[in-house]
């Protein structure tokens, strides 16, 4: 949907390089996770990585908004939902305890950061010098807590539910005929990469009015936007001819899964993918910032790649939920 500014070909260059090792990295995951039963937690390693890079890019334009957080509850969040994660997978408790474990960490950390901010007046109170507010400690505290939480929310809490997609069937307690979970994971993985890659490159081929939404960044057009469902859609439709022709046909059948159906669930996965993408230039151009970061040569921070990601993740979660367990 966003038509990325590529100035010269050392620029384009720079972008097909990374997004090739993006891409090897992602296989080299996915090979690793096929390997053993136990082997599908090296996955979450992955996921841990993007949580705690995006958590910071997140914070870092909020700093840039004038919003302060607190740091150590940034980076102590994604241990948490791990650990979760493991006691929750290992123990058989499901996925509603997940996600009540996940939401009790978050009103953990909110507690605690709004109680260090009170008992630490002096401290509190040089903060408040430095980030000139004005108002009261405790308005102050109560602010930069709740900016913290903003940003363990997005996008730690909502990659959590990649890390359900991940171990589904554990957390299901369910058997299937096939890998349910590695189905969802490449499902995401792929619908958000061929949505972000057709909306660049339908955007750039075809020149069409701009979105008339100034907030959400110059370079948005009704042409990538198009594009982003398109591929969105086609992405669908190779996978169900993949997965059925390598051991899925017996799994779709039982839960009546069919090419249309899978083909809308790409076109509203693509929706979602767009969504995130919104959100995510909302965030940067209220910052002033062209990208979360340049943690990625060519690309940007790591929230420019997974922006939509991490809210498609949810509607994905949610369509093997309804597909296969209800």
């Amino acid at each position: 949907m966003e038509n990325k500014q590529i100035n010269t070909p050392a620029d384009m260059g720079k972008r097909v390089a990374s997004g090739l090792i993006i891409l090897l990295v992602l296989v080299a995951f996915f090979f690793l996770r096929q390997i053993a039963d136990s082997t599908v937690f090296l996955f979450d390693i992955l996921i841990g990585f993007l949580m705690i890079i995006g958590t910071f890019e997140v914070e870092d334009i909020l700093k840039r908004m004038d919003k302060p957080t607190y740091t150590l509850a940034l980076g102590t969040y994604p241990i948490l939902c791990f650990a979760f994660l493991i006691l929750s997978a290992l123990l058989g408790l499901g996925f509603v305890n997940f996600l009540l474990m996940a939401v009790g960490g978050i009103v953990f950390e909110f507690l605690i950061c709004f109680l260090y901010g009170v008992l630490t007046k002096k401290r509190t109170m040089h903060k408040m010098y430095l980030d000139g507010f004005e108002g009261s400690s405790i308005l102050y505290v109560l602010k930069k807590s709740a900016n913290t939480i903003l940003a363990l929310i997005y996008p730690t809490f909502l990659l959590c539910f990649v890390f359900m997609i991940n171990h589904f069937e554990a957390l299901s307690l369910e058997t299937f005929d096939a890998n349910v979970g590695l189905f969802g994971l490449v499902f995401l993985f792929v619908t958000t990469m061929f949505a972000d890659t057709c909306a660049m490159l339908v955007g750039r081929m075809f020149k069409s009015p701009k979105i008339s939404l100034k907030t959400l960044g110059p370079g948005k057009t009704w042409s990538g936007l198009c594009g982003g469902l398109i591929g969105a859609v086609l992405a669908s439709l190779i996978l169900y001819f993949i997965f059925i022709n390598v051991g899925y046909q017996s799994t779709f059948q039982s839960a009546g899964l069919q090419l249309w159906h899978l083909l809308i669930i790409g076109f509203f996965s693509g929706c979602f993918n767009m969504c995130g993408d919104i959100t995510a230039s909302f965030l940067k151009r209220r910052a002033g910032v062209k990208d979360f970061g340049d943690f990625i040569p060519g690309h940007g921070g790591v929230m420019d790649r997974i922006n939509g990601l991490v809210v498609n993740a949810v509607f994905v979660f949610l369509v093997l939920l309804i597909v296969f367990l209800a």
